[in-house]
């Protein structure tokens, strides 16, 4: 009998939901909204294991299309830079997470650099990390007198006690609140859903706009991103064009980013 069909089944994602409040953990959308399809994403696969035999710490709530995307079915909407990609024109692909058949594989993009990059990737630095919390202006006063929710990303669970620790005079939040990627928190702030810790290269346009304010600044935090291939050791053609335009426009940035860090 198909696992996915067994009775255990059908209770376990019911679970899942409810640990993620009905709520896509990529796209931040929720069922409430209606019309949206939830599904299980199990972050790594354990051998011999039945789908409903997972600790729940190795499975998030995601909605139909962002799953999709999630194991390469189809492109991804959020999480990654995308710079490049080879389309197989089928599911003739295997996921290096879990084996399953994929269509699409990324072989150029940017990301983050303060978690594990597989060995078999190239990688070339372009720009230091810097962070601070950002929210709308009317949350400030609010962020001032500690009456505020703040906003993580689940790939740096531990950063809003680093930037506590290294801002003592900041009062503590009442809550912190995790999304899957620094790019959805930027957008919960944006929509004045709360404070997030933000990394400057995203914030900053909507800082210079007045959309988003940062009170506390930013802080150069020892990470830095970088641009990612798989291949050859160095670039070329396009993809070598591509990487020298990108490493301009971080240039170009830099007094932009300096009027912003404390």
């Amino acid at each position: 009998m198909d696992a996915y069909r067994s009775k255990n089944w059908k209770v376990f994602p019911a679970e899942v939901f409810r640990l993620d409040n009905h709520t896509c953990t990529m796209c931040g959308r929720s069922a409430a909204l209606g019309g949206l399809v939830l599904q299980v994403h199990h972050k790594r696969y354990l051998p011999g294991h039945k789908p409903w035999e997972y600790p729940y710490d190795l499975c998030s709530t995601m909605c139909k299309g962002c799953h999709a995307a999630e194991h390469g079915i189809v492109a991804p909407r959020v999480g990654w830079t995308h710079c490049g990609w080879d389309d197989l024109g089928g599911l003739d692909g295997e996921c290096e997470l879990c084996g399953n058949e994929i269509r699409y594989v990324f072989d150029l993009a940017i990301r983050r650099l303060d978690f594990a990059v597989p060995e078999t990737w190239n990688v070339r630095p372009l720009v230091s990390e810097k962070v601070g919390p950002v929210m709308r202006p009317e949350l400030i006063p609010r962020f001032e007198h500690g009456d505020y929710l703040a906003l993580g990303s689940k790939t740096r669970p531990d950063a809003w006690a680093q930037w506590l620790k290294t801002h003592p005079s900041a009062h503590r939040p009442t809550e912190i609140r995790y999304y899957d990627s620094h790019s959805l928190i930027v957008e919960a702030a944006s929509a004045g859903l709360g404070v997030a810790l933000s990394p400057l290269v995203l914030a900053v346009d909507d800082v210079e706009r007045g959309s988003l304010a940062a009170p506390a600044g930013f802080d150069p935090d020892g990470s830095h991103y970088g641009l990612i291939w798989l291949g050859s050791n160095e670039l070329q053609g396009v993809e070598f064009e591509l990487a020298e335009w990108l490493q301009a426009q971080f240039s170009h940035l830099a007094p932009r980013f300096d009027e912003l860090v404390r």
